[in-house]
Formats: structure tokens, C-alpha cells, sequence
């Protein structure tokens, strides 16, 4: 039997916990079954959170070797969600992870057993093009962000809510001959494009500690926790 293919980047269980909290208050305040999209849904762990009666979890995932390892998942582009629902479907709550832009970004395919926390090396090919985890922070990133964004907003209700898990990095550059190591802020970027679709935040953001890789570039030296921002969609 074949090894279903590795994700590197699953939402962590304190992740989901933190989410699931915001999903129940949902519930409550709405007094209807909601429901959830994940656009970039990986393995299909946002399933977990699935409650029948309460909560009922849709995933889309570009690479068939991950979304098909979870039945609630439809192989798909998130930059195109009505190939998959068709133009008229609408969510209450999109729930998601972005990649960070980070050095998981790396698209080599190692052929020997050396130790790689990627997107491209846990796959063991180059992933489809539309695929964030070959897109290190940039332009490219962030136009891909902000089209996916945009496309999720479209299939969310007015005041749905936006659940966003994401995580800053260091990164170190090579500025007049000299290394510099400096804090990219991929998270404030993500918040203020978002405000700037219309929406606002509901609620503080929650910090999640969280360990991170001691090994690669800058080992010793990484961010402590991911954030997780609650924002609802203007009315109109």
C-alpha cells in the first residue's frame, strides 16, 4: 500500500483549537448551521472541525496527491473557486493557511535523503503553478495573494467571517556586500490587504506559541508563535 504523500504544513492542533473556538461562537450567534471553506486545504485537516448539524467543512486543493486524502475535499484552483461550486454557492466562514513566503518555498527536488521541510521536496515534484509553495515573499506572492483573497471574498456572505492562520519569518539578504538578517512581516501585510477588501477585525488576533525548525538557514533564529486574525466581511 502506497504512503499517502506528506504535507509540511498541516494546521497544528492548537491552531484548530483556537479555530474551532471562533466556529462555535459563530454558530451560536448566527442560530444556523454554517459553512466553512478552506481554499487551500491541504490534507483536508480543517475536516476535523466538521460537526454535523453545526459545521459542515469545504476544502479545495490544487495537488490530487493531497486533496485526495480526504473525501470533503475537491481537487481545485483557488484562484477559480466557481470551477468548483459553480457561480451561485456562498460560505459563512472561510478558514485558512497561507504559505509564509518563507524558505519552504524552496522548489528543489532533492533526489538524496538531506533533510527539507518544503512544499516541492514533501510532494517529490515540481507542484502545478499556481501553487504557493513554490512562491518565496515577493511580488509574485503577493499578487497571488491578493487574487486568492479576492476570490474567496466573492463566495463569502456579507459579514461572513475570514480566519486567517499565517506566520512572520527571518530571512537574511546580502545588502552592500554585507548579511543582514531582518524580520519580514508577512503577517500585517496579509491583515491590511485584507482590510482593505472591506473587512475589519472581529476580536484581538490570537497568538499561538509555536515551535519552530532549528535546522536550515537562520535555525537559531526563529519566530516563537503564528498569529490567527478573525475579520468579518462589510455588509455591503
Amino acid at each position: 500500500m502506497t504512503e499517502p504523500t506528506p504535507h509540511p504544513a498541516k494546521f497544528s492542533d492548537v491552531i484548530l483549537d483556537a479555530i474551532e473556538g471562533v466556529l462555535d461562537d459563530e454558530v451560536e450567534r448566527q442560530d444556523h448551521p454554517i459553512r466553512v471553506l478552506d481554499p487551500f486545504a491541504g490534507t483536508g485537516k480543517i475536516h476535523r472541525l466538521h460537526d454535523p448539524g453545526r459545521i459542515h467543512t469545504f476544502g479545495v486543493e490544487l495537488e490530487p496527491e493531497w486533496a485526495t486524502q480526504h473525501v470533503q475535499t475537491s481537487i481545485g484552483n483557488a484562484l477559480d473557486l466557481t470551477a468548483v461550486f459553480g457561480p451561485r454557492f456562498v460560505f459563512d466562514v472561510v478558514a485558512t493557511s497561507c504559505t509564509y513566503g518563507n524558505r519552504m518555498a524552496d522548489h528543489h527536488v532533492a533526489t538524496d535523503d538531506s533533510k527539507r521541510m518544503t512544499y516541492t521536496h514533501q510532494m517529490g515534484r515540481q507542484l502545478h503553478q499556481d501553487n504557493s509553495g513554490k512562491m518565496p515573499w515577493g511580488d509574485k506572492y503577493r499578487e497571488f495573494h491578493v487574487a486568492a483573497w479576492t476570490e474567496a471574498t466573492k463566495f463569502l456572505v456579507p459579514e461572513g467571517l475570514f480566519i486567517l492562520n499565517v506566520k512572520n519569518f527571518y530571512r537574511t539578504r546580502t545588502i552592500k556586500r554585507k548579511k543582514v538578517t531582518e524580520l519580514v512581516d508577512v503577517c500585517q501585510w496579509h491583515l491590511d490587504t485584507l482590510v482593505g477588501m472591506g473587512y475589519y477585525a472581529w476580536g484581538e488576533p490570537i497568538i499561538v506559541p509555536v515551535r519552530g525548525m532549528s535546522f536550515g538557514a537562520n535555525g537559531s533564529k526563529r519566530v516563537d508563535h503564528e498569529m490567527v486574525y478573525v475579520l468579518r466581511k462589510e455588509a455591503h
